[in-house]
């Protein structure tokens, strides 16, 4: 069984706010026709009223593939522990370039 996602936006009566109108449900079929089919039939049924239905225009089908989520939460935190390890690595190359410097000059300024 495939997962698709119908998704379709209503004309007129939007407060203007993101997402005003837009529908999304999860379908399950067996392919694309399939789909489409349960599509027809949903809005053939009393499920969704004929104002609702008429003021419809396109419904977007799409096939979900394999989806990986994470949590922001970690993702943060992993963004974090990147920036101080690049910050330890530029602090360490600071101190291994100043050593450098501080070796030279001694050399030269004799």
């Amino acid at each position: 069984m495939k997962k698709f996602h119908a998704i379709w936006s209503q004309r007129g009566g939007c407060d203007y706010t993101i997402g005003c109108g837009i529908q999304v449900e999860l379908i399950e079929a067996e392919n694309l026709e399939d789909a489409r089919r349960q599509v027809y039939t949903k809005f053939a049924s009393e499920e969704i009223c004929d104002e609702v239905a008429k003021s419809i225009l396109y419904v977007a089908l799409y096939e979900l593939a394999d989806r990986d989520g994470l949590h922001i939460t970690s993702a943060l935190l992993m963004s974090e522990r990147m920036l101080i390890d690049e910050a330890r690595k530029v602090a360490q190359h600071t101190i291994e370039e100043r050593a450098i410097y501080d070796r030279l000059r001694q050399k030269f300024e004799k």
